[in-house]
C-alpha cells in the first residue's frame, strides 16, 4: 500500500514543461527527508520517463508511489493503435 502517489500527466512535444513533473516528484521527496542517493537516483529516472513521454510517445502519465520501503515510478504511455493487439486475442 502506498503511503504517497503523484501523478502527473506529460504532453507529446511540451519541452517548455519537461522536467516539471520529475522536479516536483524531488521536490516531495526532499521535504519528506529521502536520502540523498536515493532522491538523485529518482529524481534522474523520473527526468528520463518524463522526456521519453515527450520524445517518443503521444504522451502519458508518471506516477510516483512511495511508501516506508519502496518507492515507484510508473510511466505510462497513451497508446498508439484502436485496434486489439494479437495479445489481447484469447
Amino acid at each position: 500500500m502506498s503511503l504517497l502517489t503523484n501523478t502527473y500527466d506529460v504532453h507529446k512535444g511540451e519541452f517548455e514543461t519537461a522536467g516539471d513533473a520529475s522536479a516536483s516528484i524531488k521536490r516531495k521527496l526532499k521535504q519528506l527527508g529521502v536520502d540523498s542517493a536515493i532522491l538523485r537516483r529518482v529524481a534522474v529516472a523520473s527526468y528520463e520517463a518524463e522526456l521519453n513521454l515527450i520524445i517518443h510517445s503521444l504522451g502519458g502519465q508518471l506516477t510516483m508511489e512511495m511508501n516506508p520501503e519502496h518507492i515507484v515510478l510508473i510511466s505510462r504511455d497513451c497508446l498508439l493503435y484502436t485496434s486489439p493487439s494479437p495479445r489481447d486475442r484469447g
